[in-house]
């Protein structure tokens, strides 16, 4: 096709196929483009289940998934991660490898003590840095119950949509538990193995199942996401959280950062691991926060997950 024929096919296109943006739709997708990074787990169900593509207003075709964590905790006491200024453990310098840190959580995991209730609730919020200084931010709450069944509120709490919220109606699941966008029973999560070669054996047969590549490189990469998750996502049990913090500290790929904060004030100590920032309090296993690394600024704070008698409900700003 000659390029005069395009230029008339241009001109002859009507206006009304080409409507102004919506500024609101434009900023749901930067969200979902600038949450995405390569390697990290795509959460299937957050409220309203929108999909997760990059469109027109962002000027490129690529998909993109919306990249979601969490960190286990019980539903009260005083290490769990909560409100602003909640206390964690203290932060030795004497650690000078992210396998120390590691180690140390996972001895911390195995003697936290076993909690229940009627849903397991991951909550957190979500904030990225737009291109032009412009700052969105979104809590979002995500309700698993034992019966499976899946219910996701959220409430914007910066960004154009500022102070609008919502519930997500009630889903119907025969695997309500999401691990790297794989879905199990609560039964499954909670017979995984509590070694740590058993765990990796575990996490190495999943990735194999779904990285269609087969290459060493890319299955490793996965399994390595999977056990991150499972310590951020699963109800697992504490020797399987164990095991999981303990067959990632023999990654030679697992990278020490320094002591920090993270963006309710909770002190831990940065581990980097596939273009991520992960910031962990050994002393209590908890993963208080991750972020993006490179261009894109995007950060993921875990306000509180585990397992809660607590109804599903529009969430109130923390």
């Amino acid at each position: 096709m000659t390029r005069d024929v395009m230029d008339r096919l241009a001109s002859a296109r009507p206006s009304t196929l080409d409507p102004e943006p919506d500024p609101s739709r434009r900023e749901r997708d930067l969200i979902r483009a600038l949450a995405a990074s390569p390697g990290r787990r795509s959460r299937r169900r957050i409220v309203g289940r929108p999909q997760l593509l990059v469109t027109a207003a962002l000027g490129t075709a690529a998909a993109v998934a919306f990249a979601y964590g969490g960190v286990v905790g019980p539903e009260k006491g005083p290490d769990r991660p909560g409100a602003s200024g909640s206390p964690t453990g203290p932060q030795p310098a004497a650690y000078s490898t992210a396998r120390q840190v590691l180690l140390a959580a996972a001895t911390s995991a195995e003697r936290r003590p076993l909690t229940d209730g009627g849903y397991w609730r991951v909550s957190e919020i979500h904030v990225i840095k737009v291109p032009g200084s412009r700052i969105i931010s979104q809590l979002t709450v995500n309700w698993y119950g034992k019966d499976g069944t899946y219910q996701s509120g959220s409430r914007y709490l910066a960004g154009a949509k500022t102070g609008r919220a919502f519930l997500g109606k009630p889903e119907k699941m025969s695997r309500p538990f999401e691990i790297e966008d794989q879905t199990f029973t609560l039964a499954q999560l909670r017979s995984l193995p509590q070694d740590p070669a058993g765990l990796k054996k575990w996490a190495d047969g999943v990735a194999k199942g779904v990285i269609e590549s087969g290459r060493s490189k890319d299955v490793d990469a996965f399994a390595g996401g999977l056990l991150l998750s499972l310590l951020v996502e699963a109800p697992a049990q504490p020797k399987t959280r164990a095991a999981a913090f303990r067959a990632l500290a023999e990654r030679p790929d697992v990278k020490l950062g320094g002591v920090r904060k993270d963006s309710r004030g909770r002190s831990g100590r940065e581990i980097q691991f596939g273009g991520m920032r992960y910031l962990v309090d050994p002393a209590t296993s908890v993963l208080l926060e991750e972020t993006t690394t490179g261009d894109k600024s995007s950060t993921m704070t875990y306000l509180d997950v585990g397992w809660t008698n607590e109804k599903p409900h529009i969430p109130q700003a923390p």
